[in-house]
């Protein structure tokens, strides 16, 4: 019951009032026109101050970009701000879900605003469909594990149907696809070679080595992702793995971040986490990666 009450106080938190769509102006309304959820588009574009004046698509693409952000965050915010005493364990991993998923949305939505210099309307889209897709496996986790999501799908819907007109709004130009030496040519050089080495190689070329024994730099992989957070971020880290059974679960949160085995079956990472056992897919997964890279 406490569930769904915090999820009414997110929804209702969310909802927007319809009066002012009308006296949109020509231009946004007819941008708003070309979406997928053109009322939706409407309705925030009238409630924020920042269209007053907007004249020209870029611009109207940067706002629509920064509503659907606003709009995440502050879901995210009534979680923290209303958060419940969970009845059960399955109610507690169903928010636990979606609130790790809507921080990687808040994540990716940012970077949608806030782009690095050499990122591109691709990246944008690619970073947008990411978290569209955080927002499905929210409400797949609570179907799940039992949790009813009439509520919630409100919500869910209100964010995402935002991102989808964010979608179609940034959406460029197709291009075909170039590629260099067997890869496409987003592929950086220094990537490239990395996947063209030979396993010997790569793992003679590793930052780190992972051995159960002991005898090289940590004994577990967790150990090894834990030491990488902690250094400079700008280039790929290689890990190497020394053969071994490693009953671990990882949230790799670091960017371009290489594993390297010593070959099928010598290297394993296992676990036995399952949707059936009471966990949701999503935390389910025996390496689970969070990384966004600029």
């Amino acid at each position: 019951m406490a569930f769904h009450q915090l999820l009414t106080l997110v929804l209702i938190s969310g909802l927007v009032s319809l009066s002012l769509s009308d006296n949109i102006p020509p231009n946004i309304k007819a941008w708003c026109g070309q979406t997928p959820y053109p009322q939706h588009c409407e309705d925030y574009m009238a409630h924020d101050s920042r269209s007053s004046g907007l004249k020209s698509h870029s611009d109207f693409k940067k706002l629509a970009m920064q509503i659907t952000l606003d709009q995440a965050i502050q879901a995210k915010s009534n979680n923290r701000l209303h958060e419940p005493k969970f009845s059960n364990g399955r109610e507690k991993a169903a928010w636990a879900d979606c609130t790790e998923l809507y921080q990687s949305t808040i994540a990716r939505l940012n970077l949608t605003v806030n782009p690095c210099a050499k990122c591109t309307d691709y990246d944008a889209q690619t970073w947008l469909s990411t978290a569209l897709t955080n927002l499905e496996t929210c409400r797949t986790s609570l179907m799940e594990l039992g949790i009813s999501d009439n509520i919630f799908s409100l919500v869910s819907n209100n964010v995402s149907n935002l991102t989808i007109n964010a979608l179609a709004i940034n959406k460029p130009p197709p291009k075909e696809q170039t590629y260099h030496d067997g890869f496409p040519t987003w592929v950086s050089l220094s990537d490239r070679k990395l996947l063209q080495m030979q396993r010997a190689s790569l793992a003679w070329k590793a930052d780190l080595v992972v051995a159960q024994d002991g005898s090289r730099n940590f004994k577990t992989v967790s150990e090894a992702i834990n030491e990488v957070a902690k250094w400079k971020p700008g280039r790929r880290y290689v890990l190497h793995v020394k053969a071994g059974i490693y009953q671990e679960y990882m949230q790799v949160y670091t960017p371009n971040l290489m594993f390297v085995g010593d070959g099928i079956g010598k290297t394993v990472i296992t676990g036995s986490m399952s949707a059936g056992g009471g966990a949701s897919t999503y935390k389910s997964a025996t390496i689970g990666e969070f990384s966004l890279i600029c």
